[in-house]
């Protein structure tokens, strides 16, 4: 719950004092009472959180660059760890522990508002049914893969595959709809942070973007709370009634520094080293993501959409954290570097990634494409393969294979930011229907390029709309069949 009380008032009456350092963390002794979680105060202004005690010592991790000196006094403040969200404003990028580290903080009113980082999740009651599709901007998602609002869909694979271009191709589409983003940085280098904030600005869409994060140089302590801090600037935002988008990037280097936060604390180590709680850990933490009920928004209900990044190594789906956040999450997206290095974008392998709710958010014609199309490509690679082996290719074969190159080509959207979902389902009825089968890949891209352009114009968007109202594929087909000559005009063929 937020608050408007002074941030970390001390309590005079109990100190302790540092018998130990290990920095970030620092053991003392000398409370009479603390709580788990409770902020203290050190005699040189640096803020701690007590990580866990023994009737011998107090274990606190310490929220500064430079460590503290032994002997030094410790004050409790009864409270527990909380961002100033009263300071948020877009276009900003801020520490976990909300200070404004680029940009300009929203300005001061007489009492600050502050939020817990540390929440339980929302109850059954408050959450509704993911219906609405959450739009990313690709076409193999949106397409194949969708992603309702208020999912949680992990983005996972190995360094250098694309998640970050993903998801931040993700955030520039919901940003230019008019979501607010909260991008996650976790433990990243200055430079990648100051990419991030440069795509964002060079987009025009810093109006819309909030960046919480943490660099390599800041203490373990503070890199652990960067995902939790930035949930809770999400949360704050969607109890305003806004639908919100959430990028944690990435929650294996979250993993990494709590594992070291833990072994320092000399915590039993488990699987991997890391400490028993880090399921937990990220079960909490994403469990506050949802779509909820509200009632101050005209619909009734609000999302926080929540899209996590796991890296992994050579692809290995059964690694600690990686098998732990697949069954945290409702779907995950595998991205492979193999298609990565062949220049398909995004570089998502169909074959090993799941959309647990999203399909539910499609309508009865995206469903049909989608079916058929899932079951076309897995036919075109066989044929493909079996090309490898040099043997004779049917005339029926040879379709097939051109096809689906079209097809991946078009999925294959590197350049389609921001193509609406009527041209691209459009589009694909054409490939579908053999029109492109004689020409250049060029004449596609061009095509794309036409009937987007076409589609901002009212009146030819209403009539497209059209369209996409077919309650199935087959009908779908037959409309565009019978309106040939509008659509070869429109797309310029």
């Amino acid at each position: 719950m937020s608050t408007t009380q002074p941030q970390y008032p001390v309590v005079t009456s109990e100190y302790a004092v540092v018998i130990a350092v290990h920095h970030p963390l620092v053991r003392a002794r000398g409370f009479q009472s603390v709580s788990v979680g409770e902020v203290v105060i050190f005699e040189d202004n640096s803020l701690g959180q007590v990580l866990s005690f023994t009737d011998e010592a107090i274990d606190i991790m310490v929220f500064s660059t430079k460590p503290v000196a032994i002997e030094s006094k410790i004050s409790r403040t009864g409270h527990v760890l909380s961002f100033p969200v009263s300071r948020l404003k877009t276009g900003a990028i801020f520490s976990p522990l909300g200070e404004v580290v680029l940009g300009t903080a929203a300005s001061s009113s007489s009492s600050e508002e502050y939020s817990s980082i540390f929440k339980v999740p929302p109850r059954i009651s408050q959450r509704k049914r993911i219906t609405k599709q959450l739009e990313t901007g690709f076409s193999l998602t949106d397409i194949l893969l969708p992603i309702g609002h208020g999912q949680r869909e992990l983005l996972v694979g190995d360094r250098k595959a694309g998640k970050s271009d993903f998801a931040r191709g993700v955030a520039l589409t919901q940003a230019q709809s008019g979501t607010t983003v909260v991008y996650g940085l976790v433990g990243k280098k200055v430079a990648d942070i100051k990419k991030t904030y440069d795509f964002f600005k060079k987009s025009g869409v810093l109006e819309n973007i909030i960046l919480v994060a943490s660099t390599t140089q800041d203490p373990v302590s503070t890199i652990t709370i960067t995902p939790v801090a930035a949930m809770t600037v999400a949360e704050h935002l969607v109890s305003q009634g806004k639908d919100v988008l959430l990028i944690l990037d990435d929650l294996t280097t979250h993993a990494e520094f709590y594992r070291e936060l833990s072994l320092l604390a000399k915590r039993f180590p488990g699987r991997d080293s890391y400490p028993g709680d880090i399921f937990y850990r990220h079960a909490q933490l994403l469990e506050r993501a949802g779509m909820f009920s509200h009632d101050k928004n005209t619909a009734g209900e609000v999302s926080l959409t929540c899209l996590p990044v796991v890296r992994t190594i050579n692809s290995d789906l059964t690694d600690f954290i990686t098998s732990n956040l697949i069954s945290i999450t409702d779907g995950h997206l595998l991205f492979d570097t193999k298609l990565f290095a062949q220049g398909f974008r995004p570089a998502i392998d169909t074959k090993l990634s799941v959309t647990r709710v999203g399909k539910q958010t499609q309508s009865p014609l995206q469903r049909d494409i989608n079916q058929e199309l899932t079951s076309f490509l897995t036919s075109y690679r066989k044929t493909k393969n079996l090309t490898h082996l040099g043997s004779e290719i049917s005339t029926r074969s040879q379709e097939v294979l051109k096809k689906g190159d079209l097809i991946t080509n078009f999925l294959s959207d590197s350049q389609q930011q921001g193509i609406a979902t009527t041209v691209r389902l459009i589009i694909l009825g054409l490939i579908w229907q053999g029109w492109y089968a004689q020409t250049h890949e060029n004449a596609l891209k061009s095509s794309i390029f036409q009937l987007s352009k076409q589609y901002q114009t009212s009146t030819i968007a209403t009539q497209l709309d059209e369209y996409v109202t077919a309650p199935s594929f087959t009908a779908f087909l037959s409309k565009i069949k019978s309106n040939q000559t509008q659509l070869r005009q429109l797309c310029q063929i």
